[in-house]
Parts: C-alpha cells; sequence; structure tokens
C-alpha cells in the first residue's frame, strides 16, 4: 500500500466517488458530495485542501479530504473499503496526514464529532489518535 498526496484536488472524483458509494452501502449521514466538491474548489484555490488515497496497485482502497485554515484543520470526510479496514489504511492516512500537516505549520486537527449510539468503532478510532475530547453546546432549530 501507498499513500498519495492532492493538494490542488485532482483526486476529488475518486474521493467523491468512493464517498458516495459508502455512504450509500452504510446508510450514514454526511454533507452532500456538492457541498464537499464546493469546500474543496475553494480550500484548493487557497491551497487549502489536502485529500489522502491509500492505493494498493491501482486501487484507491482509503480517501481522506482535509481542509486547512490558519494553524488548524479540519477532517471533512473519508471512506475505506473492506480491503482498507483490513489493512488499516484509514488509520495509516491520518497518522501520515499529521506529518503532512506539521510540515506545513499546522499545529491542531479537528476529527469531527463523537457518536456512542451509532458510530461506536470511529469512537474507538478517534480516541485511539490520543487527541482531546470537546464537548459543545450542539445545535438547535
Amino acid at each position: 500500500m501507498k499513500i498519495e498526496w492532492d493538494f490542488d484536488g485532482s483526486s476529488l472524483p475518486i474521493l467523491l466517488s468512493g464517498y458516495v458509494a459508502d455512504k450509500g452501502s452504510r446508510g450514514y449521514q454526511g454533507p452532500s458530495p456538492r457541498l464537499l466538491q464546493s469546500l474543496a474548489q475553494y480550500f484548493g484555490l487557497q491551497k487549502n485542501l489536502l485529500i489522502g488515497r491509500a492505493v494498493q496497485g491501482t486501487t484507491t482502497i482509503a480517501a481522506i479530504m482535509i481542509l486547512c485554515h490558519g494553524h488548524s484543520a479540519t477532517y471533512q470526510t473519508g471512506w475505506t473499503t473492506s480491503a482498507g479496514r483490513d489493512d488499516n489504511a484509514h488509520t495509516l492516512l491520518l497518522w501520515d496526514a499529521l506529518q503532512v500537516l506539521r510540515d506545513r505549520d499546522i499545529w491542531d486537527l479537528d476529527l469531527g464529532g463523537i457518536n456512542d449510539a451509532s458510530a461506536s468503532a470511529v469512537k474507538t478510532f478517534k480516541e485511539g489518535m490520543g487527541g482531546e475530547s470537546i464537548e459543545l453546546i450542539g445545535i438547535f432549530n
């Protein structure tokens, strides 16, 4: 497996097609592909977009999109195939991302929310990255 980084959005179609397939098969809520495309376009123009892919042979088995802002970054989305899960590709992508971000003088990476009820494996993964959990007030309509 090799890790490839894209800073200009050229691998966005691969990220989006995998995301749509993963979201459809696993049934989770997430941002629309159109929103992700808009974010990638905007952050790409600012040179603040990172798309990482874990590749086996010619097949992408996992991908992530990170948005950089100041000395911080936000994990925006990602997906992993069953082969990627078997090889811990997502973990490797995030581990490698930490070095890429450090090289860019970025100090913080927000991995997003934790859902105990329906995503306990994701919670375990995020906690395993060794960061700090922060509870926010929430969103109300």
